[in-house]
């Protein structure tokens, strides 16, 4: 699912952002990531815009197309270049762009997120793409982590920029420390089970949204309709219903306009949640 269109003020608070950081501290990089899993079709294809370097380089089957990619946009004492706008202008609505402050070289940050490829799972120790990357995912991923792997994952990061739901900029300090990772991420069954909850919302969205039925009852901004989304989940599971069919016909009863207060929930979603394919 989408997210919100940028803040028109983007450019301006992320070079302001940068500008201070640098100040601070001369000796700092900026590397923009970007999930290019989200552009890999020929017409959004970004590989050509600038010098990427592919994040899952080595990996078995894995291509730049559908890799994260990792380039350094900015050196220390550099203003914000012009590569930033033109990267915000092609991701514009997608939860792929982010950047990164740092004072360890890229070839430390490559060695760093090779650790990041793959998650394993206790206690089966079933392993799964760890998608960092997507902007969505990135803030319920740090939730999830307890405090020695948060720590770990933002060791060489002085800041980590993203934009949320809402296309607004958000900053996430890092320790700020030459250390880079030095093994595999492990997530526990509730670690993973709650990060499974945080995108279900996603899922649940996408799938209303095929239901052409429901297509004028459903609100056009992405983090509205997230925001909808998330809501009727929740109403879903407070009725034990867990599967995934179960939820969506739940929710779309809710949406159809039989329900009295249907069209109620639409308008009202902004007010009743703050929100964060």
């Amino acid at each position: 699912m989408r997210i919100d269109p940028y803040s028109p003020s983007s450019v301006d608070e992320l070079r302001a952002e940068w500008q201070a950081a640098s100040a601070a501290q001369p000796d700092l990089q900026l590397y923009a990531l970007l999930d290019h899993a989200f552009h890999r079709s020929r017409k959004q294809n970004l590989t050509m815009l600038g010098h990427w370097q592919s994040l899952y380089a080595g990996q078995s089957g894995a291509t730049p197309e559908i890799s994260p990619l990792l380039q350094c946009v900015a050196q220390p004492g550099d203003p914000l270049p012009a590569l930033v706008a033109q990267l915000l202008a092609h991701t514009e609505g997608q939860p792929s762009l982010s950047f990164i402050a740092s004072a360890q070289p890229a070839e430390s940050l490559l060695q760093h997120f090779t650790h990041y490829v793959d998650v394993t799972i206790l206690p089966e120790r079933v392993r799964y793409l760890l998608r960092y990357a997507d902007t969505r995912i990135l803030p319920q991923l740090l939730i999830a982590l307890d405090a020695a792997q948060q720590a770990e994952l933002l060791a060489p990061i002085h800041t980590w920029w993203y934009f949320d739901r809402e296309g607004r900029l958000q900053a996430t300090n890092g320790l700020n420390q030459p250390d880079i990772a030095q093994r595999e991420l492990t997530l526990s069954e509730a670690q993973f089970g709650a990060l499974l909850d945080s995108s279900y919302p996603d899922t649940l969205a996408n799938s209303l949204r095929q239901m052409r039925s429901l297509a004028e009852y459903l609100p056009a901004q992405p983090s509205a309709l997230h925001a909808l989304s998330r809501r009727l989940y929740l109403e879903a599971i407070g009725q034990d219903l867990l599967e995934h069919a179960d939820i969506l016909g739940y929710a779309a009863s809710r949406l159809e306009p039989a329900a009295p207060d249907a069209v109620d929930a639409v308008d009202a979603v902004d007010v009743a949640w703050e929100t964060h394919d």
